[in-house]
């Protein structure tokens, strides 16, 4: 998709013009052929000598405090979820429902934490301007651990009711094939991944988030590798 030209009204150091992204919800209805999205020009008209921050962002003191509130809920999931895998796991019940609630709860403690970081974030240029690209890269790694703390989560617990049903017992299953290697490797990785989300909730209220000059400077070297990537292959 083209990409759209921001124009500030100021003669401060935010004259110049910024170099932003399309936004599906602008269309230009008049010069676009029916069915057709076009070009969006949008003028931003900074009040006096206003940072361009404060022009995106108008309830900046409502914004951080809310988002002041988001996090504190987020590091509630957290304290939430290790105290619960604390008390219930390794589990040793055989009892149907008492894993079906265990494991519901343990799993959704888990999707809760990372769904609340998301929503923390959303607050952020990165998901404000749908750059979800420079998004995950930002944090990739949080949600690489989360996909694998998920799945080595589930193999683990699909492997203890297996041996529970095959009537092993619980001391017993630590010496079956390969369950203590699976269940430390879980561990250490959501070790990780509590350590990671702790420490990503507290640098998202970094400045450069929501700086769309920061922003505009990542758009453009990617701009400049790609074009790096691209002549180098003409030349081969």
């Amino acid at each position: 998709m083209p990409n759209t030209i921001f124009k500030l009204a100021s003669a401060g150091k935010h004259s110049s013009k910024v170099h932003a992204w399309t936004n599906p919800a602008f269309e230009d209805k008049s010069a676009a052929s029916p069915g057709k999205p076009a070009d969006a020009q949008i003028t931003v008209m900074p009040s006096g000598e206003a940072e361009l921050t404060e022009v995106m962002f108008p309830s900046y003191k409502k914004m951080l405090r809310r988002m002041s509130y988001q996090a504190l809920a987020l590091y509630a999931l957290i304290v939430g979820h290790v105290m619960l895998t604390a008390y219930t796991d390794p589990m040793y019940t055989r009892t149907p429902l008492t894993q079906v609630i265990v494991y519901t709860a343990q799993i959704g403690l888990l999707v809760a934490i990372i769904m609340a970081f998301f929503v923390l974030t959303s607050q952020t240029l990165y998901i404000q301007l749908g750059r979800y690209d420079l998004y995950l890269s930002q944090f990739a790694f949080l949600y690489g651990l989360f996909v694998l703390d998920l799945c080595l989560y589930v193999a683990i617990k699909v492997y203890a009711t297996v041996l529970l049903y095959q009537r092993v017992n619980h001391i017993a299953m630590w010496y079956a094939p390969g369950y203590t290697a699976l269940w430390t490797v879980q561990r250490l990785v959501l070790l990780l991944f509590w350590v990671a989300a702790a420490y990503s909730c507290y640098s998202v209220f970094d400045p450069r988030f929501f700086d769309p000059e920061y922003i505009v400077g990542l758009e453009r070297r990617e701009e400049e590798e790609a074009r790096g990537v691209s002549h180098s292959k003409a030349r081969r």
